[in-house]
């Protein structure tokens, strides 16, 4: 079975590629004789992270079986560097983990992998998962998607409870190139209220609501989205919980749920999308946003 050491050997035209990558040579063998006891496959394996990355790209696989713990440099940051280069950034990464737990599974898929497979699973279970993402990435290179680049509103990096590390995030509204295949992209409609509209607000942390108030005016709103001003400072993808207000600070309607969507902290302009309403506050944005 072929290892790294023979990674400059032809390999066979017309197979579905596999490249597994694991520090433990009899699981490579397990691994291996299931697979490529199907005709249409060639199979390969790599022990030694440092030359995985050369190995893929010398091979050309249709997909990786990536080890989660391995010495050195781990199956996380292995799927990081595939995504990194050119030669592997759009492969599909599958990962082989003795562990199931939530949080490695969140982890490996926020990185980057494209799925993720028990050790002690099924040989059927697996060759159906490597069919079905190195059929999608093979159809996707024949229509020559892989070659052009996303189309890309913004990026914008969070940190999400219980993930160690920051995550990117891209809003992708098509792809460039040849193809210019582009998404439809509708901005929300806002309109100033008939009335001037105050807001008193807490952000949630942890799930828990704050002690402090906030307070603003909304400028601009919709049934589902607002544009507010507040003097106090709003991060964005907060969770707020609001209180409509009239100007002279009367209360208009409780339990309002939102979250910060958009931040402008040099105007101090914050946008909001509702995330839940009550009917009272349902019925004081429908009278704010009701045509004139």
């Amino acid at each position: 079975m072929p290892t790294e050491e023979t990674r400059d050997a032809p390999s066979r035209p017309g197979r579905l590629r596999v490249l597994m990558v694991d520090d433990s040579a009899s699981f490579c063998r397990v691994v291996g004789a299931a697979l490529e006891s199907e005709p249409d496959i060639e199979f390969r394996h790599c022990q030694d992270t440092s030359v995985a990355l050369a190995v893929a790209a010398k091979f050309g696989p249709a997909v990786i079986l990536q080890d989660m713990v391995m010495p050195g440099v781990d199956g996380l940051e292995m799927i990081r560097t595939y995504r990194r280069h050119l030669a592997t950034e759009h492969l599909p990464v599958i990962v082989l983990s003795a562990s199931s737990s939530v949080d490695q599974k969140t982890t490996a898929f926020l990185v980057g992998a494209d799925d993720f497979v028990a050790k002690n699973a099924e040989h059927v279970e697996l060759l159906a998962r490597v069919r079905y993402h190195a059929g999608r990435y093979l159809a996707m290179q024949r229509e020559g998607l892989h070659r052009h680049p996303m189309a890309r509103r913004g990026s914008r990096t969070v940190e999400p409870k219980g993930i160690k590390e920051p995550v990117l995030i891209h809003d992708v509204v098509g792809i460039d190139g040849a193809h210019a295949l582009h998404l439809v992209v509708t901005e929300e409609e806002l309109a100033a209220p008939r009335t001037p509209l105050a807001f008193r607000a807490y952000v949630f942390e942890d799930k828990a609501k704050g002690a402090v108030a906030l307070e603003g005016w909304v400028l601009r709103v919709s049934k589902r989205c607002a544009l507010v001003a507040s003097a106090d400072p709003l991060e964005l993808d907060k969770n707020l919980q609001l209180t409509l207000l009239s100007a002279t600070g009367a209360t208009l309607a409780e339990d309002v749920f939102a979250k910060v969507i958009r931040v402008n902290e040099v105007d101090g302009h914050y946008e909001l999308r509702f995330t839940s309403l009550s009917a009272q506050a349902r019925a004081v944005l429908s009278a704010s946003v009701a045509a004139r």
